[in-house]
């Protein structure tokens, strides 16, 4: 029409049934041209120019030629291929039109690149990412780039020496197999073979004596020495004096003194053992595993010290004198090879220095929280041993049971009970405050002491004496664990001796002390007098100040 506008021609009907389908198939083609261009991409020709569905009436048509980069002249002796770009996704340069905003269509649907093309995962399935530690920033360049976030770091002490400490445990459960049966087993062959009560209690008497006479020396000697070598030597020095046992036998020279003597020569090397093991936790664990490595420990000393009796007859039944303590020598060997596999961390050793033997009483008495809490455990441990040592006579004098009443043995249970109960609470306390901590502990021991004293029936004996262990118990664990946090690793093994001490020689002198007021007053009245030395480090943890903590080993 002249001088309006100019109408639009409509299609014909087949032009537009042949477009409609195009476009309908148009997402169907669009993986199969992306997988094409991906080709092209990677022989190095830009992608070709696809004009939009709604634009095709727009372009003008060129016979001009595409523009395509030339082609490489064929090689005339062998060369290498050409090594792809592998900058961004799929291999491709940076200014590749596809990598483009919103990823690649094929990224989940099409085919995966060859593997030596492909990037590895920025996501991490089992862990955080890493981020590599960067230097921090000269000055006056800005702030070091996110420097605070997760970084690599060095592994743990308890990482890196998991294993180590597993061969100690193994160790330990070997040693404390043949420790605790052959002290089982001593005694009672000492009385049968002379019939004198005083002959046994000598060789019960000498389990404990040579940790008083040599236990400052065995400190000494583990903080110069390595104590995985001095803990090997020991274990075949006892395995050799054991096989003695048997040897005798053969010979038909076994008598009370011969095994008294070879009761205190094993009880002597086992101080060394016991004082190096001691020496040997922290480095293997650092300072943050040493609450729950000192429960695993004790937990295994408690439930081998239980069977040990058990056990001890039964090996005495079944293979008489000389074969069992070749069994238990065997134990002591096994031992022995398990800890030389440990390996620890290299560290100098002490210095040979006048004093060195006295080291340990000096450092305690110079650490406010060391002295408070040794002279705390030697009032906790004379009245632990007023229960101890006259357990059944209290249960037939105070409780009217016979020796060879059942019930005799649920009270001896519970204790053992309590003791697995306290050993296995004490990482819960991990991270309290170390004095008030053992003010609760010191009171609640001394409760449930005067509790069980004046039980007037077996099972609140038996209740009172199981919670009693518990709390005695991860009171031990816990000063154990405080000492070894505390002590310098130059230190550990002097310190740890004079710990030992003292639980060994304060368990003892309350035995002897009730045993001699049960003579006089009777067992409650007994137990209630004792009760005095709990009541005496409860007033030790009172008076010292509550701020103290554990400080950074010296």
């Amino acid at each position: 029409m002249p001088g309006g506008r100019r109408r639009r021609r409509r299609r014909p009907l087949h032009d537009r049934r042949r477009r409609g389908r195009l476009r309908r198939a148009r997402p169907r083609l669009r993986p199969l041209l992306a997988h094409a261009d991906l080709h092209r991409a990677r022989r190095g020709r830009p992608p070709p120019l696809r004009t939009p569905a709604h634009q095709h009436h727009r372009r003008r048509r060129s016979h001009r030629p595409p523009l395509r980069p030339p082609r490489r002249p064929r090689p005339t002796h062998a060369q290498p291929p050409p090594q792809p770009l592998h900058r961004g996704r799929l291999g491709l340069p940076r200014d590749h039109p596809l990598r483009r905003r919103g990823g690649h269509p094929l990224r989940h649907r099409g085919p995966r690149l060859p593997a030596a093309h492909r990037r590895p995962h920025r996501r991490h399935r089992h862990g955080p990412r890493r981020v590599r530690d960067r230097p921090a920033a000269p000055p006056g360049r800005g702030a070091p780039r996110r420097q605070d976030r997760l970084t690599v770091t060095a592994p743990t002490a308890e990482a890196a020496t998991g294993t180590g400490f597993h061969l100690l445990v193994a160790s330990k459960f070997a040693s404390t197999v043949a420790y605790a049966t052959s002290w089982v087993l001593l005694p009672l062959f000492v009385y049968q073979s002379s019939g004198s009560a005083v002959a046994a209690a000598a060789a019960s008497a000498a389990n404990v004596v040579p940790f008083l006479l040599f236990g400052m020396f065995a400190g000494a000697a583990v903080d110069r020495s390595s104590p995985v070598r001095v803990m090997a030597w020991m274990e075949a020095a006892n395995a050799a004096v054991l096989l003695g046992v048997p040897l005798l036998a053969f010979f038909d020279a076994v008598g009370p003194v011969t095994l008294c003597a070879i009761g205190f020569a094993s009880a002597t090397a086992y101080v060394w053992f016991d004082v190096a093991s001691a020496a040997t936790v922290p480095a293997l664990v650092g300072r943050e595993g040493l609450f729950r490595a000192n429960s695993l420990l004790w937990m295994t000393t408690t439930v081998l010290t239980a069977i040990a009796a058990p056990v001890g007859y039964f090996l005495a039944d079944a293979l008489r004198l000389g074969p069992t303590f070749a069994v238990l020598a065997a134990c002591y060997v096994a031992s022995g090879i398990l800890i030389s596999r440990v390996r620890l961390p290299k560290t100098e050793p002490a210095p040979r220095e006048l004093g060195a033997v006295r080291a340990g009483w000096k450092f305690i008495a110079a650490h406010d929280l060391l002295r408070s809490y040794t002279l705390t455990n030697i009032g906790v441990g004379v009245s632990a041993g007023a229960v101890y040592g006259l357990m059944v006579v209290f249960a037939a004098e105070a409780l009217g049971l016979d020796a060879e009443d059942y019930r005799v043995a649920w009270i001896i249970a519970a204790s053992g009970v309590g003791a697995l109960i306290g050993a296995a609470l004490a990482p819960r306390f991990k991270g309290r405050a170390p004095i008030p901590m053992a003010r609760w502990m010191t009171g609640l021991d001394l409760v449930l002491l005067l509790a069980y004293a004046a039980a007037p029936h077996w099972v609140l004996a038996a209740a009172a004496l199981l919670c009693w262990n518990a709390v005695h118990t991860c009171f031990l664990v816990v000063g154990i664990s405080v000492r070894q946090t505390v002590t310098p690793q130059r230190l550990q093994g002097r310190v740890n001796a004079v710990g030992r001490m003292v639980v060994w020689g304060s368990v003892p002198l309350g035995t002897l002390l009730c045993g001699s007021l049960t003579e006089l007053i009777g067992p409650r009245p007994a137990l209630a007098v004792l009760a005095v030395f709990a009541l005496a480090g409860l007033a030790v943890a009172l008076r010292t100040p509550r701020t103290l903590s554990l400080e950074e080993p010296a």
